[in-house]
């Protein structure tokens, strides 16, 4: 049986697609964190309305006028993803591929840069860069004289600095933890039974001060919103920095959302943001 969960994701969505499994369809998988290709086949076809990802561009590109740029089939892709000098360099054929399903196409040990050769304008280790340009190119600005040599931020937030630190003194931080991968299986029964809810770990003497003990419910709250969930004290926690492990949805807590927490602030130039530059306060629920 196929079930459709629904996340703080597709809450945020206009359109919702039902999108097949990996077992349903073509996959090539190929990574910088992985030295092998691999090819994986079809096992079932897609359950009731799900559809391939590439079928949906088809029809979207279709009705766009731009339907020639999917006008190929998932092996032709394939193919002319691998149809390059480094892919036949690597002994990567589609014909190969298709026999033998994994191919190791990058060495097992992976030294970087090496024989001095560094993909910049002039080869060489550069610590100027002449022409600073984004990692991601959204169409934004760059303050390119923030960018020809490496410089040091403080944060945005959590930085002694702030005045705002006076009316919420502690980081907020997520972590990673064995549970789940980001947000997956964050729904798994077996699961939820070894980790049944959100969990706020805080330094002993900061619960102290706000007279929290573990089991109780606190609300970690800033200007921006709050949520609400069980705190436990940890002595291996930093004091000054309260912590909960990502991946746990808005309906999983008690109120509120650790995403209420976090700042819009983005980086132009990396196009990324600090979700653990974020300061708040906490108290008893």
């Amino acid at each position: 049986m196929w079930i459709l969960v629904e996340t703080d994701t597709t809450r945020y969505a206009d359109i919702v697609l039902p999108a097949s499994h990996w077992f349903e369809r073509l996959e090539f998988a190929q990574g910088p964190d992985q030295p092998n290709t691999t090819l994986s086949e079809k096992a079932v076809e897609p359950a009731f309305e799900s559809k391939l990802d590439l079928d949906i561009f088809r029809l979207i590109t279709k009705e766009m006028g731009l339907g020639e740029h999917y006008n190929h089939t998932d092996e032709e892709l394939v193919q002319i993803l691998i149809n390059t000098d480094s892919a036949r360099n690597s002994g990567l054929t589609w014909e190969r591929l298709q026999e033998e399903k994994v191919i190791q196409t990058l060495p097992s040990e992976w030294i970087n840069w090496h024989g001095d050769q560094f993909p910049t304008p002039s080869g060489r280790l550069e610590f100027y860069l002449e022409n600073p340009k984004p990692r991601v190119n959204c169409g934004v600005m760059v303050d390119q004289s923030k960018e020809h040599l490496p410089e040091f931020e403080p944060p945005i937030e959590a930085w002694p600095d702030n005045p705002l630190i006076e009316k919420f003194p502690l980081v907020f931080h997520t972590i990673r933890q064995r549970w789940r991968l980001h947000s997956q299986w964050h729904e798994s029964p077996w699961l939820r039974e070894l980790d049944p809810e959100p969990e706020l770990k805080i330094h002993p003497k900061d619960a102290k001060e706000r007279r929290i003990e573990t089991g109780d419910m606190v609300e970690v709250f800033n200007d921006r919103g709050r949520v609400v969930l069980k705190a436990v004290l940890s002595e291996g926690q930093r004091p000054g920095m309260v912590t909960a492990p990502k991946g746990w949805q808005r309906d999983q807590f008690k109120e509120g959302s650790y995403q209420e927490l976090t700042t819009d602030h983005v980086n132009t130039t990396s196009y990324n943001q600090c979700f653990y530059d974020v300061l708040c306060e906490v108290r008893q629920a």
